[in-house]
C-alpha cells in the first residue's frame, strides 16, 4: 500500500521545504547577491503556503466563487495596487450580499 499525504499535510511539507531551502541559500558562503533575492523569494513563498497550511480546513468551506473573487483581488494587488482599495471593498460587500441556502 502505498504511502499518501492529505492536501494539509502536503501543504505543511511544502512549506517546510521551502523555508528550508531558503536557509540553505541565505547562509551560503559561496553565493552572490542573487542567491539572496532567491531566499528571500523562498521566504515569502514559504510563509504563503504555510499560512495556506494553517488555514486548510477553513478553506475547504469557501465557495469556489469566492476563492476566485479573492485570487483576482491578490492578482489585482499585484498588476493594479492603486485599484485594490475599491476590489477589497467591493469583495467584502459580495461576501455579505452573496445568496445564502436555505
Amino acid at each position: 500500500m502505498p504511502f499518501m499525504l492529505s492536501r494539509q499535510q502536503s501543504l505543511g511539507w511544502l512549506a517546510a521545504g521551502l523555508l528550508l531551502a531558503a536557509g540553505v541559500l541565505a547562509w551560503n558562503p559561496w553565493g552572490g547577491g542573487h542567491t539572496e533575492h532567491a531566499a528571500y523569494s523562498l521566504v515569502r513563498m514559504g510563509v504563503l503556503v504555510g499560512i495556506l497550511w494553517l488555514a486548510w480546513p477553513d478553506l475547504r468551506r469557501l465557495n469556489p466563487w469566492m476563492v476566485g473573487l479573492g485570487m483576482g483581488a491578490g492578482l489585482s494587488l499585484i498588476l493594479w495596487p492603486k485599484v485594490f482599495p475599491v476590489l477589497a471593498v467591493l469583495l467584502v460587500a459580495v461576501y455579505f450580499l452573496r445568496p445564502r441556502s436555505a
